[in-house]
């Protein structure tokens, strides 16, 4: 078992994670990823920041700058939902029609729904994008295209800081109120992520028992897929 220990500092929750990854005789943590995501520069970047391991699941940072995104489109096969972590996107929900999304909100580009990304203004977009599962398949139809699937503009997008209950298919988001400590027992092939908006950092359990603790209540939004 492995306890993760939520801390309000990137820099310390590095240090202690290096601290831990040296203790080669706890297995768990081969398991189990933090990672904490630094400030965007104004430059574009789509890197994986990790993948299951199972192959289904993997996780995106994108940063859009200023004028720059990915039109309207849709997964043929599979999903990709995006978390903002700063910045103000504009979101398609058709090829002409957007929507606004602030930061802690999240978008749903579900399986054959159109969706797209568009930053128009100055200040970088910094997504966290997950996807599922492995191979999604990708299209660009016309609204009116009988694949394209409708779904209504407000359950489009929830806010992480609100009571979140959302699952697809392939996924769920669900917000949760740590305080102390929380548990939840092993899910074999179940990847699991953990995400303090506010703060970029994200907690990443991978068929193994979850363990957090915190000092203060904290909200985090849950991700569930399969590894």
């Amino acid at each position: 078992m492995l306890t993760i220990y939520i801390s309000d500092n990137c820099f310390l929750w590095s240090s202690v994670k290096r601290l831990v990854n040296n203790l080669l005789f706890i297995p768990e943590v081969r398991n189990m990823r933090s990672l904490c995501l630094s400030t965007p520069s104004p430059v574009y970047k789509n890197e994986l920041l990790r993948s299951s391991k199972g192959k289904n699941t993997s996780l995106y940072e994108i940063i859009f700058p200023h004028h720059q995104g990915l039109g309207a489109h849709i997964h043929t096969s599979g999903e990709d939902c995006a978390l903002v972590l700063s910045g103000n996107l504009t979101y398609f929900v058709g090829n002409r029609e957007t929507i606004k999304a602030e930061p802690g909100s999240v978008v749903f580009g579900w399986q054959n729904v159109l969706h797209g990304y568009l930053n128009k203004e100055k200040e970088p977009v910094h997504l966290l994008v997950f996807v599922t599962p492995s191979k999604i398949g990708l299209a660009y139809p016309d609204d009116e295209d009988p694949v394209v699937r409708k779904v209504p503009v407000e359950h489009r997008k929830v806010h992480a800081e609100e009571e979140v209950n959302v699952s697809s298919e392939y996924s769920s988001f669900q917000t949760i109120l740590v305080h102390g400590r929380y548990e939840e027992p092993e899910e074999l092939d179940t990847f699991k992520v953990f995400i303090d908006w506010k703060k970029k950092q994200l907690f990443i359990f991978d068929g193994e028992k979850v363990e957090l603790t915190t000092d203060e209540p904290v909200r985090l939004l849950k991700y569930v897929a399969k590894s």
